[in-house]
């Protein structure tokens, strides 16, 4: 009885795993060209805020100076704010404009 419950368990697990890698291949398909670049945008966000913590830490632990590997991490953000200027007014979508704002105030919190 154990081995049917474990295996219908593990076979739910399946299907839902399934289900969930199924939407977002969906989503993926469904995704406008700047639907897109916002969401690379986002993902480059959050990399470059991901890098500027992991420079203060170690600068923090070790005291090794880490300066080079913030400052890329604020270029590549000076990059990303430009994109987003960009996209903005390449587009008359309000929703992308909405979308910008939003990126251009992660970009702002990023470099506190």
């Amino acid at each position: 009885m154990k081995k049917v419950v474990a295996l219908a368990v593990v076979a739910v697990v399946a299907v839902l795993i399934w289900q969930k890698v199924s939407e977002r291949t969906l989503e993926a398909e469904d995704l406008t060209p700047e639907d897109r670049i916002v969401r690379s945008l986002d993902e480059r966000i959050d990399k470059a805020k991901d890098q500027i913590v992991q420079a203060s830490r170690a600068a923090g632990l070790s005291g090794v100076d880490s300066g080079g590997e913030a400052e890329a991490a604020l270029r590549e953000l000076d990059r990303i704010e430009s994109e987003i200027r960009s996209l903005k007014s390449g587009s008359d979508s309000s929703r992308i404009h909405q979308e910008c704002d939003r990126l251009m105030s992660k970009v702002e919190a990023a470099r506190r």
